[in-house]
C-alpha cells in the first residue's frame, strides 16, 4: 500500500467513523439496556415508578417479574423484552420494539428504549477489539 492510499483511507475513516463504529454493535446493546430496565431505572439515572402493592401480590401469585428495586421494569410477560431489536441506520442505531404494547409503554415512559451515555460507552468498550479490527482492515485495504 502506498502512502497516498493510506492517507485517503485515514481521511475516509475520520469522515465516516460513526458508520464504521456502528458495524460492531450487536444485540449485546439490547442486553445492556435490559439489564438497566430490570433494575427499574431509566436512561437519565432516575427510577421508574414502584409497582403498586396489589400488582406485586398478583406477580407473586402468577409468577411475574418483579425488579429488585420494586420499580416497574416493563418485563411483565417478557414480550416487550423479546421483541426488542436494533434498527441500524447509516449514522446511528436505535433500539426499537415490535411488541403491540410498546405504544402504551412509550406513553408512560417515553425514553424507555433510550441508551444512557454510560451504556453507550459500555457498548463500545465491550466492542473495542472488534472496532480496532474493523479500522485496521479498512486502513490497510
Amino acid at each position: 500500500m502506498n502512502l497516498r492510499k493510506l492517507k485517503n483511507n485515514i481521511a475516509e475513516l475520520a469522515a465516516n467513523k460513526e458508520k464504521f463504529a456502528l458495524q460492531v454493535v450487536d444485540d449485546e446493546a439490547i442486553e445492556i439496556l435490559q439489564n438497566r430496565l430490570e433494575e427499574g431505572k431509566d436512561s437519565k439515572g432516575g427510577s421508574f415508578p414502584e409497582y403498586a402493592d396489589a400488582t406485586i401480590a398478583i406477580k407473586r401469585i402468577e409468577g411475574g417479574f418483579i425488579s429488585s428495586s420494586g420499580n416497574i421494569a416493563w418485563k411483565d410477560t417478557g414480550g416487550f423484552y423479546n421483541s426488542m431489536f436494533l434498527n441500524k441506520q447509516e449514522k446511528f442505531i436505535e433500539i426499537d420494539s415490535q411488541d403491540s404494547n410498546y405504544p402504551k409503554i412509550a406513553e408512560r415512559a417515553p425514553d424507555v428504549l433510550d441508551v444512557s451515555e454510560q451504556e453507550n460507552k459500555e457498548i463500545f468498550e465491550n466492542k473495542r477489539d472488534e472496532l480496532i479490527e474493523v479500522f485496521r482492515k479498512f486502513l490497510l485495504n
